[in-house]
């Protein structure tokens, strides 16, 4: 296995809408691509990816991928949070998906040699490992169980995007809101059935994330207070689960 050095080169790239800057470096990709796969860190394909692997950082509402743009990257996203979004005619930004740190977004480009099918946006600061398209492509070629995994994975989101289209088709706009509310709480200590979200997002955001107008949300929220389903705090806003 390689010594893992502190010295990093930088290596500027995409200079357009305010894009990351790409940092050459050794942190520790071994051990981030060892945690996706499920692989020893001494495997040679992990040693393969991570010798390969550039360090990008992003700073909130940053792009990582941009839709229908031709390239073939995959990243494994290290810390901090990453949403794929689509966006309306009028440039309004439609949630599809968060994606935490421990996983791959760009897979499906790079794999099937198509345009980007949606953009990948920082929801906070976000560290990632960068590789190429035919450094993953030789990598699922090279191992089973790495494969595997990647499998696994666009499978599950296949899944997740099935159940969301199912529940904008089926549900209402309050009952959308209500579910994603719930999703994004956490609750608080000893009081279960009571739920906060700390620096909620803000009513369009919301509207994004349930595949609904602004207004109909704004709607639907108000319906939620009233119900006392829902709270508005000066930092957080509160959503009551009842019990049964």
């Amino acid at each position: 296995m390689p010594v893992l050095g502190l010295e990093s080169v930088i290596d500027v790239t995409h200079a357009k809408k305010g894009r990351i800057q790409a940092i050459r470096t050794m942190k520790s990709p071994e051990l981030s691509w060892a945690r996706f796969s499920g692989l020893d860190p001494s495997e040679p394909t992990i040693e393969d990816l991570a010798a390969a692997s550039v360090a990008v950082s992003l700073k909130p509402n940053e792009v990582l991928i941009e839709e229908d743009e031709d390239t073939g990257h995959v990243y494994l996203i290290e810390s901090g949070v990453v949403r794929t979004v689509r966006y309306s005619r009028d440039g309004h930004e439609i949630w599809l998906a968060d994606i935490a740190a421990g996983a791959l977004v760009g897979e499906i480009a790079a794999l099937t040699n198509s345009l980007r099918t949606s953009s990948v946006v920082a929801s906070t600061p976000v560290s990632a490992f960068r590789v190429s398209q035919l450094m993953f492509q030789r990598s699922m070629e090279s191992s089973g169980r790495f494969a595997t995994v990647v499998a696994t994975l666009m499978a599950q989101r296949t899944t997740s995007t099935s159940s969301t289209l199912a529940s904008v088709s089926g549900m209402s706009v309050a009952s959308r809101l209500r579910a994603e509310l719930v999703r994004m709480a956490a609750p608080k200590s000893n009081e279960t059935e009571i739920f906060d979200i700390p620096s909620p997002p803000t009513v369009s955001e919301l509207a994004s994330r349930i595949h609904a107008t602004r207004e109909a949300t704004s709607r639907a929220l108000s319906t939620l207070e009233r119900s006392g389903l829902a709270k508005r705090q000066p930092n957080s806003l509160r959503v009551v689960v009842p019990f049964g």
